[in-house]
């Protein structure tokens, strides 16, 4: 009978061997801790400088404290375990494509949920008030840039750094629980936070792992999360993971008194709709995945034993 065993693997975690020197465990995850808590404070006080909490969050929040995490994780990359920047799933090729093609598939799955919940009665769309409509696309245009950095950032810490140094001490399993619950515990401390946010926040951790590993890159996650954040907030005027954080907006998505399909006030990552739409990516994901682990293992299999057959028959 065929075995059905998986050997789970990935470019990703191959790709964090190349590290001359590979911390201990606890300076790791200790450091990744690090990271999220403290290395940003600068950024948010120097947001603080601005009167308009567009830009606070803009300049503060998003460009500088996120920028300060990126710049932190790099330079550990480089500089403590001395390996190229692009072994954190940053691969040079087709960057932009890939990117790209997260941010069309992360905005796509978002509007349909935010659609489905609007038709069930979760919300009701306003095309008028201060910061909404046409007259907010330069705020806009300037918060993708935010959004893409604050995005960016976060997989690169989790499933560009933490992710692959879990995986290659243990498994691919404790990798993807690992950095997912270390993004749910960042994400915990958020507003409004509760049983269903906290779920939704677990499934999108773990499709973000899972596809990372799939692809072997982290630009396709980067572009998912920059456009999940990026339509809530800018351009459907919703909370972000329970923070209000949509002064300008292309509309405004208003919360009816139907929390358990609008999120009530931790916004649309809240509601029940979220949660069957990533349960369901999550299966597609992980099949995905698991099939072109198996398959491509089976195809390697059969050539090693088929030239293994031909040194036998040689021999005789």
């Amino acid at each position: 009978m065929e075995s059905r065993y998986i050997a789970w693997k990935s470019k990703l975690v191959d790709m964090a061997e190349e590290a001359k020197f590979t911390p201990p465990i606890y300076i790791i995850v200790g450091w990744a801790i690090l990271i999220f808590l403290f290395v940003p404070i600068p950024g948010y006080m120097a947001g603080q400088n601005f009167t308009d909490p567009a830009w606070q969050l803009l300049v503060g929040e998003l460009i500088l404290a996120f920028g300060a995490m990126a710049a932190a994780v790099l330079l550990f990359v480089r500089f403590a375990e001395r390996r190229p920047i692009s072994t954190t799933g940053l691969i040079k090729d087709n960057a932009l494509k890939r990117w790209g093609k997260g941010f069309g598939l992360g905005a796509g799955v978002f509007l349909v949920i935010a659609l489905v919940s609007t038709i069930l009665g979760g919300y009701t769309i306003s095309f008028s008030g201060s910061g909404i409509g046409l007259s907010a696309l330069p705020m806009i245009v300037l918060m993708l840039v935010g959004w893409t950095i604050q995005a960016g950032t976060e997989e690169l810490v989790a499933r560009g750094w933490l992710m692959p140094h879990l995986s290659k001490r243990y498994n691919v399993w404790i990798g993807i629980v690992g950095n997912a619950l270390l993004f749910l515990l960042m994400r915990g401390m958020n507003p409004a936070v509760g049983f269903l946010p906290f779920v939704n926040i677990g499934l999108f951790g773990v499709i973000m792992s899972i596809i990372a590993l799939w692809q072997g890159e982290i630009w396709t996650v980067a572009g998912i999360h920059a456009a999940w954040n990026f339509v809530q907030s800018s351009i459907l005027g919703m909370h972000v993971t329970g923070t209000s954080t949509a002064q300008h907006s292309l509309v405004q998505l208003v919360p009816q008194n139907v929390g358990i399909i609008s999120g009530g006030a931790f916004g649309l990552e809240g509601s029940v709709i979220t949660t069957v739409v990533l349960a369901g990516i999550l299966m597609f994901v992980l099949r995905k995945w698991t099939t072109e682990l198996y398959v491509t293992q089976r195809q390697k299999a059969w050539k090693k034993n088929k030239s293994d057959k031909k040194k036998t028959d040689k021999k005789k």
